[in-house]
């Protein structure tokens, strides 16, 4: 036997029919939507750009020049790309002071903080930067020189935290 659909009922145990439950739902909705939206970690833009800010007490080469003493902002380009080009800012990042291309550095331990090695190429010569690393990282930069410094290396390396 068969019953035409206009006069089945379709019923869902969801559905009550009444405005007052449907009033009751929404906020809890809501509420689970929010609670969701608390849970999720949100990222930094600083974990994704590695921003780190240093003060250095004497003078550090960089690729191309040297800091004086005073406070700077390290970070990557913002490119997807290539996540080894750096920056340097002034302290109020509002002067580009260089961007150059590093290449990734290993380290077998992970520091909680910031850490930056310096190499010193002569004995007369000012330190150069050689490698940095953002807290929690293994991976790191490594600051790319010109062959005739690197050829001329001591070996004299020191870690700034």
């Amino acid at each position: 036997m068969r019953f035409p659909l206009s006069s089945a009922r379709f019923s869902s145990p969801y559905q009550t029919g009444g405005t007052h439950e449907k009033s009751q739902i929404f906020p809890i909705a809501l509420f689970a939507v929010l609670l969701c939206g608390t849970l999720v970690p949100g990222a930094r833009a600083s974990e994704w750009d590695k921003k780190t800010i240093v003060t250095f007490s004497d003078a550090v080469e960089i690729p191309g020049q040297v800091l004086q003493p005073g406070t700077y902002v390290f970070k990557l380009l913002d490119s997807a790309s290539n996540r080894n080009i750096v920056q340097v800012w002034n302290e109020e990042e509002d002067q580009l002071l260089a961007t150059t291309l590093a290449i990734s550095d290993e380290r077998p331990q992970v520091s909680d903080k910031s850490v930056f090695s310096l190499e010193q190429f002569s004995t007369d010569s000012t330190p150069a930067l050689r490698s940095w690393f953002y807290p929690g990282e293994t991976t790191g930069r490594r600051f790319v020189y010109p062959q005739y410094l690197t050829t001329e290396q001591s070996g004299n390396t020191s870690s700034v935290r």
